[in-house]
């Protein structure tokens, strides 16, 4: 027939509840006296009609006792003494009519107040006394509630729209952007592709998309690819001081040749690609130096190690938010 879900998680101590039942429940108050006294209770002020007093109060545990060994009767309970008091008198007629319909409810009502189980919930906890603060003379007090705390001096990371990454493209490369040549023109992609990337026309779309999306980072690993491959021409062929990318190192340099001028290079990389200015033995260096080395185990071209780093650096987030 299988069972209920709750008797998954019965414990051996609760078997015992289970099989007998709500019978259980009413036993316990028989043996602590509490449905035997409710019940003569009830019985007694149905017949006085009113509440008992002291005396009346006191008289409940022999009636209570006597309920119990006639076998929870009503009808045994007529000879005792403390009801002969009243068989005399108006109110013996009224009992008898009533007496089986108070036998009803009063049997209805103890059982409801006999069998209702404890609350289950957590203890009231002890309430702490006060604390008596007295404030003296040199005591400050103050009148006012202490001012609010200033916001965070800082707030998330922007990507930058098309515009403003052109702009910087072009800072980093010293003049170089992404554009193609075509005939005599030479065009911009980035405003080519204005609209694809989410630049607004103000007809259908009237906000720029600044999430940083798939669309979005394919088009720019295409710009990276484009300037770097273009940069690694140019940036060799300039005065030294016009570089803006082999500064301290030179295209053939490697990082088993010369690591000081690799190290050099790339922390002047970080500071004009990202704005960040770090020490020689920095750990913010271990990843680019870490991505030199793996390009140069699949080549031997060093042009192509560099270009590598220079591609990386331009798709960081580092790059194109702000």
């Amino acid at each position: 027939m299988g069972s209920l879900n709750a008797f998954g998680f019965l414990r051996p101590e609760h078997t015992r509840n289970v099989e007998m039942g709500p019978k259980l429940l009413v036993a316990g108050t028989v043996v602590d006296d509490r449905f035997p006294k409710c019940s003569a209770r009830r019985a007694m002020q149905g017949l006085f009609g009113r509440t008992l007093v002291a005396d009346e109060e006191a008289a409940l545990g022999d009636l209570a006792h006597a309920f119990v060994a006639s076998g929870f009767s009503y009808q045994a309970r007529e000879g005792h003494r403390d009801e002969r008091r009243v068989s005399e008198g108006p109110l013996m007629s009224a009992w008898k009519t009533r007496a089986p319909l108070l036998a009803v409810l009063g049997l209805a009502g103890c059982l409801a107040e006999s069998v209702t189980p404890a609350p289950t919930g957590p203890a009231p906890q002890p309430t702490a006394p006060p604390v008596d603060v007295h404030a003296g003379a040199a005591t400050p007090v103050a009148l006012t509630p202490p001012p609010a705390l200033p916001e965070d001096p800082y707030r998330q990371r922007r990507r930058m729209d098309l515009d403003q990454l052109d702009a910087a493209l072009r800072s980093v490369t010293g003049g170089i952007g992404w554009t193609e040549q075509r005939g005599n023109t030479e065009v911009n992609l980035f405003q080519e592709l204005s609209s694809t990337l989410g630049k607004p026309d103000f007809l259908q779309i009237t906000e720029e998309d600044l999430e940083p999306s798939a669309m979005f980072q394919k088009f720019l690993d295409d710009a990276a690819r484009s300037a770097c491959a273009k940069l690694m021409a140019e940036d060799p062929t300039r005065a030294t001081e016009a570089r803006t990318f082999f500064v301290h190192a030179e295209p053939q340099t490697t990082l088993a040749e010369a690591p000081d001028m690799v190290v050099a290079n790339l922390r002047y990389l970080l500071l004009r690609f990202h704005g960040r200015s770090v020490g020689p033995d920095a750990p913010e260096l271990e990843p680019w130096r870490w991505l030199m080395q793996s390009a140069e185990h699949v080549t031997d071209d060093q042009p192509t190690v560099w270009r590598t780093l220079c591609v990386g650096l331009l798709t960081h987030p580092d790059f194109y938010t702000y």
